[in-house]
């Protein structure tokens, strides 16, 4: 579907993907649509890595990671791309500083709508890990309906960051939990 686009319908269960995830690169409206949460993609490290991807769209969905100090889901460099309805759960080891979703580069017209993000970081605005992208440029972006349950931070759009046009953060449901505090005796 790539040089074309189309959807990719994902049936429900367990896909187990490797330690390099799904790279998706110069996609060009791809839809990528699992059965909600019965629809699972199981990775090591970052599960779905976009970059210079157009009218990109990730639904319906849950993914899980784990071990890797990457975010679970990264938009790069991306016009037009919709994470909507995707439960996402990070595993973190100890105080990482793993994201549910990470964006760089230059990223517009984007939306982060409905989804439910488990992850030391919920939504990070650069991710300095990622050695092609330690900036962000955005213009127009949604992050709007979210739950997000996080140990370090709910969204941080923080850093090298510029935001260009609209940028609209409203009613996501964030509570920031404290491990440390759930592993002391009393």
């Amino acid at each position: 579907v790539k040089p074309h686009g189309g959807t990719v319908c994902l049936g429900a269960g367990i896909y187990r993907l490797g330690a390099e995830g799904v790279k998706i690169k110069d996609a060009v409206g791809v839809r990528i649509r699992g059965q909600g949460w019965t629809t699972v993609l199981d990775s090591p490290g970052a599960a779905l890595d976009a970059s210079e991807a157009i009218g990109l769209a990730i639904e319906d969905m849950a993914v899980i990671t784990s071990g890797e100090d990457h975010p679970a889901l990264s938009l790069v460099n991306c016009v037009g791309g919709r994470v909507e309805r995707v439960l996402i759960g990070v595993q973190s080891v100890m105080e990482s500083p793993q994201a549910g979703i990470a964006l760089g580069g230059f990223d517009a017209l984007t939306t982060i709508r409905d989804n439910v993000i488990m992850a030391p970081g919920g939504v990070v605005g650069v991710d300095e890990r990622q050695k092609e992208s330690s900036s962000l440029v955005s213009g127009v972006l949604h992050i709007v309906d979210n739950t997000l349950l996080c140990s370090r931070q709910g969204i941080a759009l923080e850093g090298a960051c510029v935001h260009v046009a609209e940028t609209l953060i409203r009613d996501n449901n964030i509570m920031v939990v404290d491990k440390s505090s759930a592993h002391k005796d009393s």
